[in-house]
């Protein structure tokens, strides 16, 4: 079955249409679980509507760490982003890959991302110096602000602090 078919039955099932038929909602039906179970069995990564049952304690507790734990990461990954560049860069590592230069490695690797890794080196070389420890608590945007900051300004405890205290970030 066609992505769009897929998408068509979902729908139709999930909306009460019966298309042209009783036959057409019931062949919806079986498009739809036959759907639902190819996901299942294919991969875990693809995303599905689901009908699910109330979470329990646990498995709230479990998806309240996820998403905690998510937050976490995508505020810090503007700094291991940075990182990994400025060490691709330091180390001269895109040749090693076949890349005649640094830039011709982010736009084949990175793609449509290639600002957001400029934006994270700028921000990791600007605040070189800061222990990582502090950098780990500001988030990209603050990171960003703070990059453009004169140099006294942008080193004084005063500016990585604030992000905690605003969550401007978040």
């Amino acid at each position: 079955m066609c992505l769009k078919s897929a998408a068509i039955a979902i729908s139709r099932f999930d909306y009460g249409d019966s298309g042209n038929s009783k036959k057409t909602n019931q062949s919806g039906r079986e498009a739809l679980h036959r759907t639902d179970m190819k996901t299942t069995e294919t991969t875990a990564g693809t995303l599905h509507h689901s009908r699910s049952r109330l979470a329990t304690k646990e498995e709230a507790r479990n998806l309240d760490r996820e998403a905690t734990e998510i937050i976490k990461t995508m505020k810090t990954g503007w700094l291991s982003l940075g990182l990994v560049v400025k060490k691709m860069i330091e180390t001269r590592a895109f040749e090693q890959l076949g890349f005649t230069s640094m830039r011709a490695w982010m736009e084949s690797r990175l793609r449509e991302q290639t600002a957001s890794a400029y934006q994270a080196l700028r921000a990791v070389r600007a605040l070189d110096g800061i222990p990582i420890s502090q950098l780990e608590r500001i988030g990209t945007r603050n990171a960003q602000v703070i990059a453009r900051l004169p140099e006294k300004e942008r080193r004084s405890n005063e500016w990585i602090a604030r992000p905690r205290t605003y969550q401007s970030d978040s």
